[in-house]
């Protein structure tokens, strides 16, 4: 007798992530302002410096995944001063450039 198995997969892959950052993401190193769609943010790694987010096929493969910037806005904390900055970012659906 044989039983035929159908597994149920779902294999999915979160697209947006929160989190938050100590400087302006819109402001570059050398002091440059973009616009919040201009920045793409990769290379994205915990405290011991290895990359969390990782394509595993297409012409990125084994390269950092690319999010582009949903919404940049500030924490003001109880003095008055930024504190850091809430970030909403969401993959980029063009996986294939290179930066």
């Amino acid at each position: 007798m044989k039983e035929e198995v159908k597994p149920n997969v779902n294999i999915t892959q979160d697209i947006i992530l929160i989190g938050r950052v100590k400087e302006d993401v819109r402001i570059s190193n050398s002091e440059d302002k973009n616009a919040v769609t201009n920045v793409l943010i990769t290379n994205i790694r915990d405290r011991w410096e290895t990359p969390i987010y990782l394509e595993t096929a297409g012409p990125r493969a084994g390269k950092s995944t690319l999010y582009e910037v949903a919404s940049n806005e500030p924490a003001i904390g109880p003095f008055g001063s930024v504190e850091y900055y809430k970030l909403t970012v969401r993959r980029s659906e063009n996986q294939a450039s290179d930066i």
